[in-house]
C-alpha cells in the first residue's frame, strides 16, 4: 500500500499598496433614471506589492472577487487610478454607461493601462523623468459646453520634483509634456489631488503643499507646514492630500497630524494631532461631511464638522482595526452603500485583505452615525480555526473548493464584536490570496 504524505504551508501574503473605486459616489438622479443607475458598473481595484491587481464587485455588501491579474517578476503596484467615460443618453430614455479604464504606477517611470477583459497589460507609456510616486486624473469640467472627458489628462508627480502630463485621448496613452520642474532635485512629489478641473494640489517631501494650474504650469500658492516636532526629521512629508467638495484641502503628514486648509485663501484653518505616527492615507465622503484617516500607528480615525463653527473639524473617534500600518484607503457612496475600504497587513487570518466600514444613518432625528466595520478575506480551501482580528474570538470555518469571499463582521461604535462567515460563490479561477499593507517598522517610501 502506497502512503502519501501531504503538507499544507501558509501562503505568504503580499502588501496592499493601493485601492481605488471606479466611482467615488453615484449622483442623485430622477425617478425614471434610478432603474438605469442600478446597472451602473462599480468596481474596486486593489494593487499589491507582488504586482497583482484584483477587481472586486461590491454587490451591495456581498463583495465578489471577479478578476485577478497576476503581476510580473520584481514588479509592484503602488498606485491605481480609474478613468470613467460619461454616460451617453440614447433613444427611448435609455442610457449607455460609460466605460472605465484602469491605470497603475509602480515606482518606475512607466504608467500602465490594463485590459480587464484579457487580464493583461494593454499599454505602457513613460517619459524623460524620474520615478512616478503619485498619479491623479483630471476631473470632468462642470462648465456648460465644455469638452468631453476624452480630453482629460493624467497628472503624475515624480521623485525628482517634476509634474508631468499624460494624454489618454482616443483610447491611447502617451507622454505629453513636463508641466513643472522644481529647482531642487531633493524635492519629491509624494501625493496628489485635484481641487478643480484645472487646479492640482501636490503634497511634497519638503514640508510644503503646492497648488498648480495645469493649463500653464503656474504656481498658484505654496502652503508651508513648518518643521517637524522636536527630535524628528527637519522636513515634513505630506503622505496624502484630498480635496473636499467646497474646495478646502485636507492633508496628512509624517508628524501624525491632519491639517485643514482653506480652499480660497490657501491658509491653514486647523491642525489636528490625531495619530502618534505618520498619516499615510485619507478619504473624504462625497458630501464633504466625513474625513477618515489611517496611519502607521494602526489607527483609523473619523472626523466630522463642528456644529456652529464653519470650517472647524473634530475627531469623533479612532479604532485599531488593523494590526499593522494602514496605507491605502478609498470610499464609495451609492446603491444603498456608504463604505470606506482600507488596506492593512495580514495578521492571524491567512489572507486578511481589507477592512470595510459601512456608515449607517439612524432614523431618529439628530442621531449619531453608526459605523460597522468588517474584514473581507479570501480564504484557501481547508478546514481550520482562525482568530478574528477585530473581536479576538476564535471561530471555525470551512472554505469551499473555489476561491470564495468571506466577510468577518466587526463592531459598531459601541465596541461590540461579532464573528460571522458569509461566503458568496465566485466563478473565477481558484487562486491563493495575498494580504495587505506593510511591515511594522516599514518606511512607506524610502527617501
Amino acid at each position: 500500500m502506497d502512503i502519501h504524505r501531504c503538507r499544507f504551508v501558509r501562503y505568504p501574503g503580499s502588501a496592499i499598496n493601493a485601492v481605488a473605486f471606479t466611482h467615488a459616489s453615484l449622483p442623485t438622479v430622477s425617478a425614471h433614471k434610478q432603474r438605469q443607475q442600478k446597472h451602473k458598473q462599480v468596481r474596486l481595484a486593489i494593487g499589491r506589492a507582488n504586482g497583482d491587481i484584483e477587481i472586486w464587485n461590491p454587490l451591495q455588501g456581498a463583495w465578489h472577487q471577479e478578476l485577478v491579474i497576476p503581476g510580473g517578476k520584481d514588479r509592484s503596484v503602488d498606485g491605481l487610478v480609474w478613468v470613467t467615460d460619461p454616460d451617453e443618453d440614447i433613444a427611448d430614455n435609455k442610457t449607455i454607461c460609460g466605460r472605465s479604464r484602469l491605470f497603475s504606477i509602480g515606482y518606475t517611470t512607466t504608467i500602465t493601462e490594463w485590459d480587464l477583459e484579457k487580464a493583461r497589460a494593454k499599454k505602457h507609456a513613460s517619459g524623460q523623468h524620474g520615478e512616478i510616486w503619485c498619479l491623479g486624473v483630471q476631473p470632468p469640467s462642470t462648465k456648460a459646453g465644455a469638452a468631453s472627458t476624452a480630453a482629460r489628462k493624467l497628472v503624475a508627480g515624480t521623485v525628482d520634483g517634476n509634474l508631468v502630463l499624460y494624454s489618454i485621448e482616443d483610447d491611447d496613452l502617451k507622454f505629453q509634456r513636463t508641466l513643472i520642474r522644481t529647482p531642487s532635485k531633493k524635492t519629491k512629489f509624494v501625493s496628489i489631488a485635484f481641487q478643480s478641473h484645472n487646479v492640482v494640489v501636490v503634497g511634497c517631501s519638503n514640508s510644503t503643499i503646492c497648488a498648480y494650474d495645469i493649463r500653464n504650469g503656474t504656481l498658484l500658492r505654496q502652503m508651508t507646514l513648518g518643521t517637524d516636532l522636536s527630535g524628528g526629521s527637519k522636513n515634513i512629508i505630506v503622505w496624502s492630500v484630498k480635496c473636499l467638495p467646497n474646495g478646502d484641502i485636507v492633508s496628512g503628514d509624517s508628524t501624525g497630524q491632519v491639517c485643514i486648509w482653506d480652499g480660497k485663501t490657501y491658509t491653514q484653518a486647523q491642525r489636528i494631532q490625531s495619530h502618534t505616527q505618520d498619516v499615510l492615507c485619507l478619504s473624504v465622503s462625497a458630501d464633504g461631511s466625513k474625513i477618515v484617516s489611517g496611519g502607521m500607528d494602526r489607527r483609523t480615525a473619523v472626523y466630522e464638522p463642528i456644529t456652529g463653527q464653519s470650517g472647524r473639524w473634530s475627531k469623533v473617534f479612532h479604532r485599531r482595526y488593523h494590526q499593522h500600518d494602514v496605507k491605502a484607503m478609498a470610499s464609495f457612496e451609492g446603491k444603498g452603500m456608504s463604505v470606506v475600504v482600507s488596506g492593512g497587513m495580514p495578521v492571524s487570518l491567512p489572507a486578511a485583505c481589507m477592512y470595510v466600514s459601512e456608515r449607517v444613518k439612524l432614523t431618529e432625528p439628530k442621531a449619531p452615525t453608526r459605523i460597522r466595520w468588517s474584514c473581507l478575506c479570501a480564504l484557501p480551501a481547508r478546514r481550520t480555526t482562525e482568530r478574528c482580528p477585530i473581536s479576538r474570538k476564535t471561530h471555525p470555518y470551512r472554505a469551499p473548493p473555489r476561491h470564495d469571499l468571506f466577510s468577518v463582521g466587526g463592531g459598531t461604535r459601541s465596541g461590540s464584536g461579532i464573528c460571522s462567515a458569509q461566503p458568496s460563490n465566485c466563478s473565477t479561477t481558484p487562486r491563493l490570496p495575498s494580504a495587505c499593507a506593510k511591515t511594522e517598522n516599514y518606511s512607506p517610501r524610502s527617501s
